[in-house]
């Protein structure tokens, strides 16, 4: 609604003159109107790009990092000026909204998993919930996690299978596949500032890195011989095979940001099994609740008052029909 305002500014101004009760803008205030469109508009374009239908849950930390670095680069600049109130607020709100998804494993694992984004994006300082060795832990530990719950699925399979011999064939097979499963701010967007973002990023870790280094000995000592829980984890074999995926995975090049990272998992899921099972995990959530909401949009869709008495799963299937013809780009 500003937006449209703002372009419509001198026919508002006619009409507010032409009218005694209302408020005139002057040309600073326009000016200002005009600032803080451009200002909106970054965060529009993060909204839609996060409510995408290709977006998923990797896209979440990125976004945040981009905006962070917008509002500093924006306070800094006179294509704001005039902002500054807002400018302070909207770093504020940032601060106490997101900061929390920063630091998520979930999150984390799912942005390094990501062959768009990789490691390029964090602090890689010793200590930090987002070093190498930190993530190798999780994923450790995820790996570990999901073959406990393919055991157990495994277990509870083989109590409830029949003796017929066809029914033992069908419930393996349903049992495997369930388990296999900065340019100038006038055109800032996530794409032109990526290299900023990895470049301030890698700052970060080298300017930490700096100040650990004076007790780099005890951290040396702690990471390398002080533990008895670092010793059996480089000594299992799950735990070594994940660190050599983790560096050939690492030494691959970034992939394009319009790539679709479940695209690259597939083509190279054999050399990476570990890293793909997890993959799967954390790449195949939505970043946003917008999904869920289309979902009941289509459900709305098909449950009309002249078709109310659907059966609940016949309306499943056409809700089903209707969501993923058009991802096939079915034409009638």
């Amino acid at each position: 609604m500003l937006e449209r305002m703002f372009e419509q500014k001198f026919a508002v101004s006619s009409y507010c003159t032409e009218t005694a009760d209302l408020p005139v803008f002057d040309a600073n205030k326009w000016s200002l109107i005009g600032k803080l469109c451009k200002l909106l508009k970054v965060f529009h374009t993060t909204t839609v790009r996060l409510s995408s239908r290709n977006s998923n849950s990797s896209d979440i930390i990125p976004q945040i990092k981009f905006l962070k670095l917008f509002i500093r680069q924006a306070a800094n600049s006179e294509a704001f000026s005039g902002l500054d109130s807002t400018l302070a607020a909207l770093q504020t709100s940032m601060d106490k909204r997101f900061t929390q998804y920063l630091d998520s494993d979930a999150l984390i694992l799912s942005t390094f998993l990501d062959p768009r984004y990789q490691d390029s994006l964090f602090d890689k300082s010793l200590g930090s919930s987002t070093s190498i060795a930190n993530i190798q832990r999780k994923i450790v530990e995820e790996v570990k996690n999901r073959k406990e719950m393919i055991a157990n699925e495994t277990e509870s399979v083989r109590g409830n299978l029949s003796s017929s011999e066809s029914e033992v064939n069908e419930s393996y097979e349903t049992t495997q596949k369930g388990s296999s499963s900065s340019s100038t701010l006038e055109s800032f967007d996530f794409d032109s500032c990526f290299n900023m973002m990895i470049a301030e990023a890698t700052a970060e870790s080298e300017s930490k890195t700096q100040l650990t280094s004076e007790a780099g000995e005890n951290a040396k000592e702690k990471e390398h011989s002080g533990s008895g829980n670092t010793m059996k984890r480089r000594s299992s074999s799950t735990a070594l095979s994940i660190e050599k995926e983790v560096a050939t995975y690492l030494s691959f090049n970034l992939c394009p940001k319009n790539e679709n990272p479940t695209d690259w998992w597939k083509i190279n899921k054999n050399s990476l099994p570990h890293l793909s099972a997890i993959a799967n995990k954390f790449l195949s959530a939505p970043p946003s609740s917008i999904e869920s909401e289309r979902v009941f949009s289509i459900g709305g869709n098909v449950y009309t008052p002249h078709r109310n008495s659907l059966k609940p799963e016949v309306g499943e299937k056409l809700m089903f029909i209707n969501y993923n013809l058009r991802i096939m780009n079915f034409t009638y």
